[in-house]
């Protein structure tokens, strides 16, 4: 348990670490996230990591029965090979925090990435599909896993404003001594804006 709750803090610490430095080189490209469920509240800010085709994101949720969620993660971004140009794909990583209600904390590594695709015939429209999946191996203290699901239908409303509504679910695997469980921190319809600056 020391060794795990060690791990996670040092983590955190690089993930800070690592955020820091990478805002300091904050390409003019990037985007504002905000999403809203009946419970929850969820903001996202991504940019590119200049003359890479990378991006570096970071998030933040809070639910009212789950606490505090935290992730900063990076993506391998560009067209996907098995599109006409109007789909694009992400691959990559993050590191989550959980700094839970009733003294339930953790932090653990999420694998995955997303697919995005834009109507050829109606291109204000664009669907994207994201998924995100840390495993027990690679999750630490009170947190035994991670899964988190997002889908959801865009409209261009502005030339530098999407609004969207869809679903997701994020959700924490938790064991704390002999009681274990899952925490969900979203898990229904959201309805958001994308502001991209």
């Amino acid at each position: 348990m020391t060794f795990t709750k060690t791990f996670g803090k040092t983590l955190f610490q690089v993930g800070c670490g690592a955020m820091l430095l990478t805002s300091t080189a904050i390409a003019t490209a990037a985007e504002l996230d905000l999403g809203l469920s009946n419970d929850a509240v969820r903001v996202g800010f991504q940019s590119q990591v200049p003359n890479r085709d990378l991006n570096w994101f970071g998030n933040y949720a809070h639910a009212e029965d789950a606490g505090n969620h935290f992730d900063l993660g990076i993506l391998a971004k560009g067209r996907s090979n098995a599109s006409t140009g109007l789909q694009e794909a992400g691959l990559g990583g993050k590191i989550i925090f959980l700094n839970g209600d009733s003294d339930v904390s953790g932090s653990g590594v999420a694998v995955g990435g997303f697919v995005a695709h834009r109507f050829a015939e109606a291109n204000l429209l664009k669907f994207r599909g994201e998924l995100f999946y840390a495993p027990d191996i690679i999750s630490f203290s009170d947190v035994d896993g991670y899964i988190e699901l997002g889908l959801r239908l865009e409209y261009q409303l502005l030339d530098n404003a999407d609004i969207y509504a869809g679903y997701r679910m994020m959700e924490y695997d938790i064991e704390v001594g002999d009681v274990s469980g899952d925490l969900e921190v979203q898990d229904g319809l959201v309805v958001g804006f994308l502001l991209s600056f």
